[in-house]
């Protein structure tokens, strides 16, 4: 977190939250998804999940407002809908689908989450080839 606050444009912003995001992906997405299975039937660990998808709203907030520190978001897009975005970009299903499922690298992952952020929040954000 510290890295990326000091990060002094998007770019740099992103690729610090992305590594971040990587590594906790790796140590616990697996471990969330049975989890939101089980919270389906047991009252105590639907607790658990709900106060994880609360944070993970909350990491949503700061990485946009992260964001807005840095560069205006695209004409048309409201923070409330930014952070919605972000959040399922988070979402530890989709990280399991692409790196289980779809053969990507955690690494890859990292770098998919980064550039998404930049293309679906910010205006005229051109990819890197």
């Amino acid at each position: 977190a510290a890295d990326a606050q000091s990060a002094q444009d998007v770019a740099a912003f992103l690729s610090a939250v992305a590594e971040v995001l990587r590594e906790a992906q790796v140590r616990s997405a697996g471990v969330m998804l049975a989890a939101y299975e089980a919270a389906a039937s047991d009252a105590d660990i639907h607790v658990v999940i709900s106060d994880r998808e609360r944070q993970r709203a909350r990491t949503a907030s700061w990485i946009v407002d992260g964001v807005l520190g840095r560069a205006s978001l695209r004409p048309g897009l409201d923070r409330t809908t930014a952070v919605d975005t972000v959040w399922m970009l988070m979402d530890p299903v989709i990280f399991s689908r692409l790196t289980r499922h779809r053969g990507w690298s955690a690494e890859r992952y990292a770098t998919w989450f980064a550039d998404s952020v930049a293309q679906l929040l910010q205006p005229h954000h051109m990819t890197s080839p």
